[in-house]
């Protein structure tokens, strides 16, 4: 090697440093943390929009056996887990401009409409299960109420001692299986029952009786010589 080549290796030192590497490089690993922090966050949201649709569909189904503990899964979910995931699913799709951030966005609100279209059909499912689970007894407190009302026919005045022995002798056990009050209606009788959702029961016993209060609108046929019956009174609240 010429001495003129030596003097040109000798001015760079051996330990010198890469150069740093071009902004652009920096720009591009930047965007693709942010973009793994936001598909990351997307999951997370979405999987939490789920959980509330599924406590939306839950909360009455299993109403009946878990009382009060699945109701307030539902105002959970429809107070606090679906109002913030899908808020921040919204803003998502709106940041990353991503067709997995749209397609998310869209598959939550096709979940919340299956959810919320299977409400009902899960609250009736609960009051079968709830009617069968206690259909023994429901059916022993029908037989007893009516002949109670058959010996003390509900005219005039004896409405109101009519439903005092009903109260007195009957309360506890109504309380016991998940019924409020007990009503002779012309044709049966009516329990209200405030497991769950609260639901009205017509129990078809054939007795005479005073009109029909609840204003019945149509009956669901469950089993027996139950019905579930929609109140005009509740529809109109």
């Amino acid at each position: 090697m010429s001495a003129a080549g030596s003097a040109r290796l000798a001015l760079v030192p051996a330990d010198a440093e890469a150069p740093p590497p071009p902004p652009f490089d920096a720009l591009v690993r930047s965007s693709a943390a942010r973009a793994a922090l936001a598909a990351r966050t997307r999951r997370v949201m979405a999987g939490i929009w789920t959980a509330g649709c599924v406590l939306l569909v839950t909360g009455p189904l299993l109403a009946y056996a878990t009382g009060d503990a699945s109701l307030g899964g539902m105002v959970l979910a429809g107070a606090f887990l679906l109002p913030m995931s899908g808020l921040a699913l919204f803003c998502l799709a709106l940041y990353e401009h991503s067709r997995d951030a749209v397609t998310t966005l869209v598959a939550a609100v096709v979940t919340f409409a299956c959810a919320v279209a299977l409400i009902g059909p899960a609250n009736r499912a609960a009051v079968e299960m709830y009617v069968a689970a206690n259909q023994a007894e429901l059916n022993a407190v029908a037989e007893e109420i009516g002949s109670l009302a058959a010996a003390n026919p509900p005219n005039g005045d004896r409405t109101g001692r009519l439903g005092r022995l009903i109260g007195e002798n009957f309360n506890v056990r109504l309380r016991r299986i998940g019924i409020t009050s007990a009503t002779p209606i012309d044709g049966g009788l009516l329990f209200t029952s405030d497991v769950g959702m609260e639901y009205t029961l017509f129990y078809a016993g054939g007795g005479a009786g005073p009109p029909d209060t609840c204003g019945m609108r149509q009956m669901r046929f469950i089993g027996g010589r139950w019905f579930e019956a929609r109140c005009r009174e509740y529809d109109n609240d």
